[in-house]
């Protein structure tokens, strides 16, 4: 019997710093990337501050859309049903009738 063992050598290159992608790591990540950082190739970011979409993080939410990629809805008991803050999801214009709180989301009967 024999034992054959290969082994494979990986190596991983990122830019030294992190934030930065493009030949010679010469070009900023776009600034509504999530924590700063995005692909060193393309320059896509991997997630989105709140607030924006896109591949680079350019377009705001939606309207009636808030939160990290955009991903939450905005409470229908704002005073401007689905109408909120894209960042924060806080409602506009206050609350409906019989609500409170900063999402309009503590009903009272």
């Amino acid at each position: 019997m024999y034992a054959d063992t290969d082994l494979c050598e990986v190596e991983v290159y990122g830019c030294p710093s992190p934030g930065y992608y493009g030949e010679n790591c010469s070009l900023e990540c776009p600034q509504n990337c999530q924590n700063g950082y995005c692909d060193i190739v393309e320059g896509t970011c991997f997630g989105c501050a709140h607030r924006y979409i896109g591949p680079r993080c350019t377009k705001d939410c939606p309207s009636g859309l808030y939160g990290s990629n955009c991903s939450e809805n905005c409470s229908m008991t704002c005073g401007d049903p689905g109408e909120c803050d894209m960042r924060t999801g806080h409602c506009y214009g206050g609350c409906q009738v019989g609500w409170t709180g900063a999402m309009c989301e503590k009903g009272h009967h």
